[in-house]
Order: C-alpha cells, then sequence, then structure tokens
C-alpha cells in the first residue's frame, strides 16, 4: 500500500467533492452526507439523461442536497453524458476527490457504463491512466499538464470484481459485466501509479434500503460492518452505511483506506429489522485498520489474557521458526518490536532467476553460469516482505498479523504467511472460542 501523496489543499481549506453516476440511491446518499456535513462543496454529475430527468423529480435528492443549490451554496447539480476531452477536466477542476460509482441501485442496472467509467477515471486523474482498447476508447491525453497530486480517484464497484471466474460471480459475469468494471479498476490503480494521484477501490455488497435511522440521530450502535483487504468478502450493504464510509472517505476520516482495495458490507439494518444506529467513527477506524499492511488476520483474546506476556509469547513463538529451518518454505530472520514480534523473509537468490520459456533454454543470465551464481550470492539473505504479529490491547485484547516492508516487487509469501497462520491458531494461548 502507497503512503498517500497528501492533500493538496491547505488544512482547513472547504474541501471539493466531484460525485459521478448514474442519480441512484448510494449516489443521492453520499450527496447528502458530504452536504449535511457542511465542510465539503459537492458537485454531483449524472451521465445519462435518464438520471437528470430522475434528478428533477423534488424527491429524488435528498432534502440537505436538493435546498442547497444556488449561489454560494454546496450543492450543484449538472448533467454530462458523453465526457469529451476537457469535459471532465472541466468538471474536475479544484476536487480534493472525485468518485466514479459503478454501481448505484438496488438492481443491477444502476451502473455506469464501462467507456464513459474510464473516461472519467482518466480526466480525473489527469491524463490518460491505461492503454486504450478499441472497445474502451480512452480519454485523450491533455494538452495542458494537470497536477493531481493528493487528489482522490475512488471508483465505487461491486463484489466479485476479481473473482469473476468462481461461483456465483461467474453467473454475474456472463456478459462481461464484472470484466468491464474491472478494466476501470484497473485504470485508477493504474494511474495512480503513473500521475502520482491516491486511489481508493470500494467493493460493495449488494446494496440494500435502509432501515430508519434511530430517532437519537447522534446515536452511534455496536460494530455492525466488516472490512477486508481485497475483493474477498460476500454478503450486502445497506446503502446508509456503504454512504456513510464513502462520505468519511472524502472527508479524509479513512487515511488507511487510501490507495487500497477493500470490501464492505453489513449486517442488518435493512427494512423491518427495526431502527439503525450510525456507526461509530472508532469502529471505522478500526475496521479500515485492516488495509494498513494490510492485514492477514486477527485473534480475539480472553478478558484474562496480558498483552505484554502475549507479546513475550509471540516472540518465542517465532523463534521456532528460525531454529527449524525447514519449518518455513522461506527463510526468516526474527526481529523483535514493541508488542510482539516481526519475522523478516529472506531471499534465496533464485526467486527472479531467468529460467526457462518454451525453447527449453536456459534464459538466465550466463545460461545458468558463473553470473549466475554470483547473483544468487548478491541476492541471497536479503529481506523480501516480513509478517508482524502483535498482541493488543485496544480496542479489545487481541493479536493481529500484518504484513509489512511490502515494498514494489516483493512477493506475498502465501505458504509461509499459511503455515504461521496455521500454526498460532493452533498454539496462542488465551484465545477466545
Amino acid at each position: 500500500q502507497r503512503e498517500p501523496s497528501g492533500g493538496a489543499q491547505p488544512p482547513g481549506a472547504m474541501q471539493t467533492a466531484v460525485v459521478v453516476g448514474v442519480g441512484g440511491p448510494l449516489m443521492r446518499m453520499i450527496v447528502s452526507e458530504l452536504v449535511a456535513a457542511g465542510d465539503v462543496s459537492v458537485h454531483a454529475v449524472l451521465t445519462t439523461a435518464k438520471g437528470a430527468s430522475a434528478a428533477a423529480d423534488a424527491g429524488a435528492w435528498p432534502a440537505e442536497a436538493r435546498g442547497g443549490e444556488g449561489e454560494g451554496s454546496l450543492f450543484e447539480l449538472s448533467t454530462i453524458e458523453q465526457p469529451q476531452r476537457f469535459a471532465v477536466q472541466r468538471a474536475t477542476a479544484g476536487a480534493s476527490c472525485v468518485f466514479v460509482c459503478l454501481v448505484d441501485g438496488y438492481k443491477q442496472e444502476a451502473c455506469l457504463d464501462e467507456t464513459t467509467a474510464v473516461r472519467w477515471v482518466e480526466g480525473a486523474g489527469g491524463g490518460s491512466g491505461a492503454p486504450a482498447s478499441p472497445k474502451t476508447p480512452s480519454l485523450p491525453f491533455p494538452a495542458a499538464e494537470v497536477d493531481t497530486k493528493g487528489r482522490l480517484v475512488a471508483v465505487v464497484t461491486s463484489l466479485g470484481t476479481c473473482r469473476a471466474g468462481q461461483m456465483p460471480y461467474v453467473l454475474q459475469n456472463v456478459w462481461g459485466q464484472l470484466d468491464s468494471w474491472r478494466k476501470v479498476e484497473q485504470a485508477a490503480v493504474y494511474g495512480s501509479q503513473v500521475r502520482g494521484y491516491d486511489h481508493a477501490i470500494a467493493h460493495l455488497g449488494k446494496l440494500t434500503p435502509d432501515a430508519p435511522l434511530s430517532s437519537a440521530a447522534a446515536a452511534e450502535g455496536p460494530a455492525t460492518v466488516t472490512v477486508a483487504p481485497g475483493d474477498v468478502l460476500g454478503g450486502s450493504v445497506s446503502v446508509g452505511v456503504a454512504a456513510d464510509a464513502l462520505a468519511r472517505l472524502a472527508r479524509g476520516q479513512l487515511p488507511a483506506a487510501r490507495n487500497a482495495t477493500f470490501s464492505l458490507i453489513s449486517v442488518g439494518g435493512g427494512p423491518g429489522l427495526g431502527e439503525r444506529t450510525r456507526v461509530s467513527a472508532s469502529v471505522w477506524d478500526d475496521q479500515f485498520l485492516k488495509c494498513v499492511g494490510p492485514e492477514v488476520v486477527r485473534i480475539g483474546l480472553s478478558a484474562d489474557a496480558d498483552v505484554v506476556t502475549t507479546g513475550a509469547w509471540l516472540r518465542e513463538f517465532a523463534r521456532g521458526f528460525s531454529k527449524s529451518p525447514n519449518t518455513l518454505p522461506t527463510a526468516t530472520q526474527i526481529v523483535p518490536v514493541d508488542g510482539g514480534v516481526k519475522i523478516v523473509f529472506l531471499k534465496s537468490g533464485y526467486e527472479y532467476s531467468g529460467g526457462f520459456d518454451d525453447d527449453d533454454k536456459d534464459d538466465s543470465v550466463g545460461g545458468g553460469g558463473s553470473d549466475e551464481l554470483e547473483r544468487a550470492q548478491r541476492l541471497r539473505g536479503q529481506p523480501d516482505g516480513a509478517l508482524l504479529l502483535l498482541a493488543e490491547a485496544s480496542p479489545v485484547l487481541r493479536v493481529r498479523a500484518v504484513r509489512a516492508d511490502m515494498t514494489e516487487g516483493v512477493v506475498v509469501k502465501e505458504m509461509s504467511e499459511t503455515a504461521i497462520i496455521t500454526r498460532l491458531r493452533k498454539e496462542l494461548p488465551n484465545q477466545l472460542r
């Protein structure tokens, strides 16, 4: 996960958010949350004439947004059906964040088409983020250089775009919808690496209507949401919960979500399930903490566990892997840290060998001779990623396993991580059962 590029606007300045979509319930709720906060100027852009017609309906937008239009207001609504060369850059000029809502309704049909979405992502990022293809015309590279460092470009998408070949998502992808959305996500990530802006890919569960908000508007309930790094969860999420998370992201309250891909689902909160309460800021912070590293697993501890003792136990636990070199596929070095231990994976020197291709000839430098051996010796023993095992007392007693030192080019050691986590779950004392 790349560090945030830093906000382009000074602290305390009015933020500007651009929200792009078809005008569905999620888009309207995001606008309502941002306008109600009073510290974000919102420009909602509808991409279809149908969306513009719906927006003309007096009941289409939340009261806070509908009543805000006019001079000096915090809300602007416009329609740009087919963004051309400079239309996107004009609409996003000075924006601190741009949200492109691929999904925006209770049905799969309420979504943004690939061509339009890619043009908005590329234009908001300051230029062409990914190579054009005949099926997806790319926004022409701007004539003038646009500095987008510090801007957040967020793609609001569906679960399953990274699992289109697995059930049940393979059924949703019969006509290539998930593949199309995946291309938009890739354009945002690639553009972020090239242009230097921040990105966020939000995989939302199936959108469901909300139950009425608790009569105590400020009431905050227990954790009813689950966030996970990547596209890994399954389930649904209420529109209010999704909008709350995305509005917090737009306002800079979830820094862990910047330059990250995450899944979001919620439990309860639908019609007929009683009043819902807002998810507290502390719960959001703890859930999105999983994106830092990212986190691999968290294991709860019983109330009688001692965090200092557990940290010492983790250090002794990790030393077992260095004492028995053949326990893991990857060589390791053990580094004690506050609250736990860092298991540093070491290169063997042959991970990135040229290897062989279809002609069965050794493509390594020197054909596997002295040059290759010298290269292996030079790389052997160098750090190649790590796994942190940390004992924590707050917000609850627990142990977290978090990836660390994941610089560009480092390959995830899945087999080693699995072996460590499996043994940790088996041997860790005072676990919650």
